[in-house]
């Protein structure tokens, strides 16, 4: 693959990290409405790692860094559902409140059959938890999900 041909796939890469981003807070945003009038909120984020990275505290990230050629890339995305109060980005935060589903989004890796390639999920299993999430509050109201998640603990 010419440094062309790496540099379109990688845009092309990052373009469908962002949209599917929004995607997902288009799909919470009702959800999230009817949360934030009881003090609570879902909330989307993507995270990136970086495993070839020397320094482990190098291989995460909350912010896109470039792909670089034939060096392991993913990114997941992260749905919270949890108190107003709790911020993902504020590592002093107890994270054993609410629920977080995550799930891998893109990657740029060694494969057994295709050698270096680009993979592109669609969420599937986040949607499909959030589609049942959001059938118990119709079916029971907010106050059940509050209970049976422990978003208020």
């Amino acid at each position: 693959m010419n440094k062309q041909k790496f540099e379109t796939k990688c845009q092309e890469l990052y373009a469908y990290e962002d949209d599917m981003l929004a995607k997902m807070e288009e799909f919470v945003k009702p959800l999230n409405k009817e949360l934030n009038e009881y003090g609570y909120k879902a909330e989307c984020h993507l995270i990136w790692f970086y495993h070839n990275e020397e320094k482990e505290e190098d291989r995460f990230s909350l912010e896109r860094k470039s792909i670089f050629y034939k060096r392991h890339y993913s990114c997941r995305i992260i749905v919270i559902l949890g108190s107003v109060d709790y911020s993902f980005f504020d590592e002093n935060m107890d994270d054993e409140h609410g629920v977080m589903f995550i799930e891998s989004l893109t990657a740029y890796c060694m494969t057994i059959l295709r050698g270096w390639a680009f993979s592109k999920w669609e969420c599937n299993r986040t949607v499909k938890n959030l589609k049942k999430i959001i059938e118990e509050k119709n079916k029971f109201g907010v106050e059940y999900i509050v209970k049976k998640y422990k978003l208020d603990e």
